[in-house]
């Protein structure tokens, strides 16, 4: 695509091959991020790209009757990528959770919702 085409926002998985097969990762993320990404103990983080960039990490947890998606941003999000996270974090929760994904889900940290750690 021309390089002024903007890069959709995207939530990786845990140990994405987008983030472990370049050996620069520089394009992707700075290191002070890379460091709340890549834990010491070898744990690679789920990740939320925002115009090709990783901006938050996430957790999900899935419960008896709810599942929930939890965005920790890592620098300010504009409101604009907001309603893009929340999007593309529903269906992340649904492909997680498909059961419990109609009966209640919730993305957390984004829109309407708590903010955790907002900048």
């Amino acid at each position: 695509p021309d390089p002024g085409t903007p890069a959709p926002v995207r939530i990786l998985a845990p140990f994405d091959n987008v983030l472990l097969s370049h050996a620069d990762r520089g394009r992707l993320l700075d290191d002070d991020v890379r460091k709340k990404v890549f834990t010491q103990n070898g744990i690679i983080k789920p990740a939320v790209l925002v115009n090709g960039r990783v901006a938050a990490f996430t957790t999900t947890v899935v419960e008896k009757s709810r599942a929930v998606l939890d965005v920790e941003p890592l620098a300010k999000i504009a409101k604009t990528h907001r309603t893009a996270i929340e999007a593309e974090g529903q269906a992340t929760v649904e492909v997680r959770a498909p059961r419990r994904a109609r009966a209640r889900r919730a993305v957390h940290g984004l829109a309407g919702l708590c903010l955790r750690g907002a900048r």
